[in-house]
């Protein structure tokens, strides 16, 4: 599982934090201890951050049942990713292999886990990473 400065970055995003599934196993990106954390607690909301600072916009909150909150960022898995598709594995293997060919044959230096993201974020939202932040496609 990627859990690189990049990967944290590109899955904050609105389009991909909005596809958070509570209910399932997931990996989370604890901002205060900047580990892996089980949500343990009762899920209650992603919220938007604009404060100057905060290290990223989104977050999911948990309420600990004690009068605190817990907040973590989601990190997609890869079949995750696939998921979010909505075809099954056989149809996503060519089309995939062809953008990776496309995009990043000589200077890819990307996990699985940010290759099918930059993937997924071009097919369901036509937008592309251009090193710090999502773009339209033009």
């Amino acid at each position: 599982m990627d859990k690189s400065e990049q990967y944290i970055k590109m899955s904050d995003c609105p389009e991909i934090q909005g596809q958070f599934n509570p209910d399932e196993f997931n990996f989370l990106w604890d901002y205060t201890l900047r580990d892996s954390a089980d949500a343990q607690y009762a899920y209650k909301e992603l919220r938007r951050y604009d404060v100057i600072g905060f290290p990223y916009r989104y977050q999911h909150i948990w309420d600990t049942g004690d009068g605190y909150e817990w907040s973590a960022l989601w990190l997609p898995r890869q079949d995750q990713l696939q998921e979010m598709l909505g075809k099954q594995a056989y149809d996503l293997v060519r089309p995939f292999y062809l953008w990776c060919f496309d995009n990043c044959l000589d200077t890819c230096n990307y996990s699985m886990e940010q290759l099918w993201l930059a993937f997924v974020m071009k097919e369901n939202n036509n937008k592309t990473w251009d090193e710090d932040k999502w773009k339209e496609i033009e």
